[in-house]
């Protein structure tokens, strides 16, 4: 991942992440809902990786259900949010950009997720192909490999590029997409009213406009068999297996 996602995450997302999905309860339900309705459970190694694993939603699910999971995000405000998380639990963090803990780790894995929006956040295709062959190579044989994304590759236009993310009495949360060839570029909009007075902060970072055929391609060339998928008003989750 780049500087400039790093820096958009240090300046302003990571500090309202949990808030902007709607607090951390209602996410870690979610995922161990989703979880335990594709059977994922430890059957092997009993090891689990969440790449971009934010504040933890995915990984405390994991680990709930009888995973020791390693954690890797760039964000360090978000490392120790959910470090702060995982006292007396089998659970890692690492501060750290996903292509360089993937090529330095020994370790391997029954279970591998990259889920939110995280893989939309790498420099460029290229780099997505190697951390996917990487995960792959760091996979048991019959292990699990979860992918979500936004499908970025229909356009929006108009009015829509502006798009309301949550708001409270406190806090008003907008972004706004400008599209290029290859990439989406998000304006994130925070206002947070602080005392009588409203601070507004912007901040925009690039995210790559894959297509669902694209990744499924890179998938099933690196020896990840799909063995199920959804998309969902433009929010793709795709599952694999390793052959």
């Amino acid at each position: 991942m780049s500087e400039i996602v790093k820096r958009h995450y240090d300046q302003l997302l990571a500090d309202v992440y949990t808030w902007m999905y709607g607090g951390f309860d209602a996410q870690y339900s979610e995922n161990l809902k989703f979880f335990k309705e594709q059977g994922i459970i430890p059957s092997s190694k009993g090891t689990a990786l969440d790449l971009g694993a934010g504040s933890g939603f995915q990984t405390l699910a994991l680990n709930d259900l009888g995973f020791d999971v390693l954690s890797v995000d760039i964000s360090d405000k978000l490392c120790s949010e959910l470090g702060a998380r995982t006292k007396d639990r089998k659970i890692e963090v690492y501060n750290s950009d996903i292509l360089r803990f993937l090529e330095v780790t020994t370790k391997e894995f029954e279970v591998i997720v990259c889920m939110g929006d995280t893989i939309t956040h790498f420099g460029s295709k290229e780099d997505i192909y190697k951390s996917i062959r990487l995960c792959s190579e760091k996979t048991v044989p019959g292990g699990s490999f979860i992918l979500s994304f936004r499908d970025y590759s229909v356009e929006l236009s108009g009015v829509s590029r502006f798009i309301p993310v949550r708001s409270d009495a406190e806090k008003i949360f907008t972004c706004f997409v400008e599209y290029a060839p290859e990439k989406v570029y998000v304006h994130d909009i925070l206002n947070i009213r602080i005392s009588e007075k409203w601070e507004h902060k912007i901040s925009v970072y690039p995210k790559l406009r894959l297509s669902v055929d694209w990744m499924k391609g890179v998938l099933e060339s690196n020896g990840l068999r799909i063995t199920w998928s959804e998309t969902s008003k433009g929010f793709v989750r795709l599952i694999a297996r390793k052959v």
